[in-house]
Formats: C-alpha cells, sequence, structure tokens
C-alpha cells in the first residue's frame, strides 16, 4: 500500500496501514471516493439520528403510565426493539440487504421470545436488572410475535428508504 501523502516507494502493509485504512484517516484524492464518503457520512446521520429518537422513547414505553398503559409497556415496546436492533445492524453494515437484516433480527427475537420460557438460573440473574429485562425479556406471549412483524416491516421499509436515500446522494454528487 502507498501512502503518498508519506513516500511514493511501495512498502510492507502494516496493522498500522490497516488501522489508517479502516478510519478512512488517508487523505481522499479521487473524485468518487469523495462522492463515497458523503454517501457514507449521510447513510450513518440519519440512521443514528434514528436510534436516537427510538431508543428513549423505547425505554419510555417500559414507563408509560398513560391510556393504553399495558399495551405501550408490553407491545409497542416489542415493535421499537426489533426496529432498534435493525438499524443498529444497518448502521454496522449499511451495503446488507435491509429484508435480510429483518429477517435476522426477527428470527433472533423469535429465539429470545421463547428463551422466556427457560429460567434457569443464570436468566434469572440477568433478568433481574432492569437493562436484562428489556434484552431478553422475562414472560413469553404469542401475540408479542405479531409486534415483532409489525417492528420488521417498518424497519424493512425505513432501512430501504435510508439505501434509496444513499443512492439518490450518491447520485447528485
Amino acid at each position: 500500500m502507498v501512502l503518498p501523502f508519506i513516500d511514493s516507494k511501495p512498502r510492507a502493509i502494516t496493522s498500522f496501514d490497516k488501522f489508517v485504512d479502516i478510519f478512512e484517516l488517508t487523505p481522499v484524492r479521487k473524485k468518487e471516493d469523495r462522492n463515497i464518503q458523503r454517501m457514507f457520512l449521510h447513510n450513518r446521520k440519519w440512521t443514528i439520528i434514528s436510534l436516537l429518537i427510538i431508543i428513549p422513547i423505547g425505554f419510555y414505553t417500559k414507563f408509560y403510565t398513560g391510556p393504553a398503559s399495558r399495551w405501550v409497556n408490553n407491545s409497542m415496546g416489542g415493535i421499537l426493539y426489533v426496529i432498534f436492533w435493525s438499524l443498529l445492524i444497518y448502521l454496522i453494515v449499511p451495503k446488507s440487504n435491509p429484508l435480510k437484516i429483518v429477517t435476522i433480527v426477527f428470527i433472533v427475537t423469535g429465539i429470545l421470545e421463547f428463551i422466556q420460557l427457560w429460567h434457569p438460573v443464570i436468566l434469572e440473574f440477568i433478568r433481574s436488572y432492569f437493562l436484562g429485562r428489556v434484552i431478553i425479556g422475562s414472560s413469553f406471549s404469542w401475540s408479542d410475535f405479531f409486534y415483532y412483524f409489525i417492528g420488521a416491516i417498518i424497519a424493512f421499509l425505513f432501512t430501504l428508504f435510508l439505501q434509496r436515500s444513499e443512492t439518490e446522494t450518491t447520485q447528485n454528487l
């Protein structure tokens, strides 16, 4: 790998070079590279903003006490849970197929729902903490699958929208 701002002679690739490439610390020379970076940052920005909105709303559903509080506490959180994990995976791997992302999240969420039927000591210990109850749940309900499915549909449409806006941004650059 040649680092043009250091020297023009080829040299062996080091761990530092890999670090520089991963975090894109090298100067951008080509217009195409700048466009890719802009697209990447545009996509990440909206995904991060979406996560920053969904996280507090998701936690708030656990403490809500107004009308339909039982539904909000027990079911709406399932919708937001699937959306959150789908967006988080999309943030980490933005080139992934949105359908693949939400399918994986839906399946893993379903597995976690069935794990709620199992009560070994270690899971009970994890569930004794608020964050543990939020992440792995504490009680099984068949109706939760409906809300996970709704969350998967919303997450699919939203990540598809993010990918399409990313494509349009790239074409406009």
